[in-house]
């Protein structure tokens, strides 16, 4: 019984070394290889906002008159912020839905005046929804373009960048909603303002199988086929 006492001892203090190491600020880290393995390991505490100050924004939707903001909306709203605030490269931010249209979101380590207007401007923004003609080469989903309007056949746009031919302006809002077609896929379906119906059918028309490509931001959500 004693003998056990003391293993039993002998691994606490162990123990309780190891996390005190671990806690300890001024701590390296494991760093070492293993045949064709490398284990790369820091330790260190992260910081919420109550410890190390940052930005807590609350945002309100205002939806356009006779239109109300749906939970739907708001999560959209929501993905698209946290996109923005991942580049933006903040340790452990917090984006959360309050109540039927609010989002909090809190940002961590933000103390400058100049930081928190950047991010302001970073998430405060409308997402900025184009379609654009990726001719005959599908992009990637997530693949990151640069975009430009106004493109003609005597003005076509430079290499590496791509021609927008709508934005999400021309949407009718109330006409956009998810469907399942005849073999219970989803679908989105929307409606088009008069000239945004005029242009999208003129682009569809002349561009049989070729690509278009739905980008937010400026990251391609998908690329589909125009059949």
């Amino acid at each position: 019984m004693r003998r056990r006492e003391v293993v039993m001892l002998a691994i606490i203090a162990v123990l309780a070394l190891v996390a005190g190491w671990i806690v300890w600020p001024g701590n390296p880290g494991i760093h070492f290889t293993l045949g064709d393995n490398e284990v790369d390991v820091d330790f260190g505490a992260i910081e919420g906002r109550d410890l190390q100050g940052g930005l807590q924004v609350l945002l309100e939707a205002n939806p356009p008159p006779g239109q109300s903001a749906t939970r739907e909306s708001v999560e959209a709203a929501r993905s698209i912020i946290e996109s923005r605030i991942n580049e933006f490269g903040t340790t452990e931010p917090v984006i959360q839905i309050q109540g039927n249209n609010r989002i909090v979101v809190e940002l961590p380590g933000i103390k400058s005046a100049e930081d928190r207007e950047r991010a302001i401007s970073l998430f405060g923004e409308t997402g900025l929804l184009e379609f654009v003609d990726a001719a005959s080469t599908p992009l990637r989903d997530g693949t990151k373009i640069k975009t430009v309007n106004g493109c003609t056949a005597d003005n076509p746009p430079e290499a590496g960048t791509y021609c927008t031919i709508l934005t999400g302006k021309n949407l009718v809002s109330k006409q956009v909603q998810v469907s399942f077609d005849q073999r219970n896929r989803p679908q989105i379906n929307f409606g088009w303002d008069t000239e945004g119906a005029r242009i999208f059918a003129d682009y569809t028309g002349s561009h049989i199988n070729q690509f278009m490509c739905i980008v937010l931001d400026q990251v391609v959500l998908s690329c589909p086929r125009i059949n």
